[in-house]
């Protein structure tokens, strides 16, 4: 009983969320809630391990998604 539905169903949920149809607009939704997804799990995560935490490329990332959506 070890699966993430049992461990944590909302972060489950959440990721269910990120399935969807492949438009470009669908899928830089999905990448964000992914992105938040990872924002809020892994500092932990990386403290536990004994690991930096990809501050900058996390906001690098964002800088791109951003970019995207000011194309649309």
């Amino acid at each position: 009983m070890d699966y993430m539905g049992v461990v944590d169903p909302e972060t489950a949920t959440e990721l269910a969320r990120t399935f969807g149809p492949l438009t470009p607009d669908d899928v830089l939704i999905a990448v964000r809630q992914l992105l938040d997804l990872y924002e809020r799990i892994c500092p932990d995560y990386c403290a536990r391990a004994g690991v930096d935490y990809p501050v900058s490329q996390v906001a690098r990332l964002r800088e791109v998604l951003d970019t995207f959506d000011r194309l649309n």
